[in-house]
């Protein structure tokens, strides 16, 4: 039997809007519906009670407060991605909505990081400074401080408004899957987006920690707790933001992507691809 002709072919390929990822659609919807019926009245009580601390003049309550309106941005997109995975990974509005979807979780997951960063340099500055930083540490700073991460943070992300990834309503419909302009734009992500502010989260933590280790003010069990919660917020940060950052990197890596899957086992993509999506959205709400 004759092969078809390689223009048929194309065009098949082109048109058909059935990936390798059936077997994860299920999974997926189901984890899109929990976070999104824990996350939604989770994030609007944090919003009400860090209002009521924002109000008391409370400085690291604006970085929470935004923290959380930051989640509920995310989640407004949850249904998008949830009927754009059951259809199969077909997407069925036009191409600037895949763009701004995938802007508004972009930005999203790195203004959070980039919050945490502020938190964590924050609490540096007020033990570190804690006399010279008492003229510094008002609200108006850091509402200016989120401010400039939103709008440095959203500049640096324009680019996936031009990227041939977005333009969903084209050829197979799909929006924002693992391509070679896409690995790019994930290596930038783990390196700036994840590893840099994991530097910067350990050497603010460190400095807090050397700086009660040396402190006569404070007992043994007050040094023991801030240690513990120096701890805790570096190992946050890897519990929520690491597992996806890996997967994105692994995604990323062609060789990985094209090996052929053992007998008996799903496809490498397919496995990697539920991981992923799960993970971007589960880790929304593993620091709540």
């Amino acid at each position: 039997m004759m092969a078809p002709p390689l223009s048929d072919a194309l065009k098949n390929s082109s048109l058909s809007c059935e990936p390798p990822y059936g077997e994860a659609r299920l999974p997926l919807l189901l984890l899109y519906t929990a976070v999104l019926t824990v996350g939604l009245p989770a994030n609007l009580l944090t919003v009400g009670l860090t209002w009521l601390q924002v109000r008391r003049n409370n400085v690291l309550a604006v970085y929470l407060l935004s923290l959380s309106l930051c989640d509920l941005t995310y989640l407004s997109t949850l249904p998008l991605w949830a009927i754009y995975v059951s259809a199969g990974h077909c997407w069925p509005w036009s191409s600037l909505a895949c763009k701004l979807t995938g802007y508004v979780f972009f930005t999203n997951m790195y203004i959070s990081i980039s919050l945490l960063c502020c938190v964590s340099c924050d609490r540096y500055v007020a033990v570190v400074f804690s006399l010279e930083s008492i003229g510094l540490r008002r609200q108006r700073l850091a509402a200016l401080l989120v401010l400039a991460v939103v709008l440095l943070v959203g500049a640096a992300h324009l680019p996936v408004f031009t990227m041939r990834e977005g333009d969903a309503a084209e050829g197979e419909r799909r929006c924002f899957e693992p391509s070679a302009a896409v690995t790019g734009f994930s290596y930038a992500r783990f390196l700036l987006g994840f590893l840099l502010p994991l530097l910067v989260l350990l050497g603010a933590n460190r400095g807090v920690l050397a700086s009660v280790r040396h402190s006569t003010g404070l007992r043994r069990q007050q040094k023991q707790r801030v240690g513990r919660l120096a701890a805790a917020v570096v190992l946050l940060f890897l519990v929520c933001f690491g597992p996806y950052h890996v997967i994105l990197l692994l995604r990323a890596a062609p060789p990985l992507r094209c090996r052929p899957p053992p007998a008996g086992l799903p496809d490498g993509e397919e496995t990697l691809h539920a991981v992923h999506r799960g993970a971007r959205s589960l880790h929304r709400q593993q620091c709540r």
